[in-house]
């Protein structure tokens, strides 16, 4: 098994310890049970309460899921945070779902990243929102529009409080072209 590591350093590259701790790294893995074959950590924010969201995918059985978890300063997976402090998702009819980037509005995360439909194999870029519980909210596919594969990479908060997303595409004639969405 491979497990996601997350680790602080100061802005001159030095090794800082999560709060109230003597490790300035911890092993992320986000299947509870652990028997994920691969975690991969994808992106990463903290929120207004220090808490850390980090996002990702986990294969598994079924494919590679999207992953979020969140945790405490100190480092410890968050437990009101979906009882465990971490959930995986994968929609019907894919075979991967991958986060790349996560932000925090109030009280709604958005995850951004890719997604491989089972039925083609066409890529996808892929919003999927949770509440601060880490309940599913929605997901959504760039599959509906006229593009061929895409991914989004980034996502910040806008002053307006709106999610700007970035990323691109292949286009159907081989080219490429940047995406970016105000949600």
């Amino acid at each position: 098994d491979i497990a996601g590591r997350l680790c602080r350093v100061s802005t001159s590259g030095e090794a800082v310890n999560f709060a109230g701790t003597n490790k300035s790294c911890i092993t992320l893995a986000f299947n509870a049970l652990n028997d994920g074959l691969i975690d991969q950590i994808g992106g990463i924010t903290i929120d207004a309460q220090g808490r850390i969201l980090v996002t990702g995918a986990s294969q598994q059985a079924d494919g590679v899921h999207l992953a979020l978890a969140r945790l405490t300063p100190n480092g410890n997976l968050d437990l009101t945070f979906s009882g465990d402090g971490r959930v995986t998702r994968l929609g019907a009819d894919f075979m991967r779902w991958s986060g790349a980037a996560v932000a925090v509005n109030g009280d709604k995360m958005l995850v951004v990243g890719s997604a491989q439909r089972s039925s083609d194999g066409k890529i996808s870029g892929l919003t999927v929102r949770f509440d601060d519980h880490g309940a599913f909210i929605e997901a959504r596919t760039t599959f509906d529009n006229a593009i061929g594969e895409a991914a989004f990479t980034d996502i910040i908060r806008s002053k307006d409080s709106k999610f700007l997303v970035v990323g691109g595409s292949k286009t159907f004639d081989n080219g490429a072209q940047g995406l970016l969405a105000k949600l």
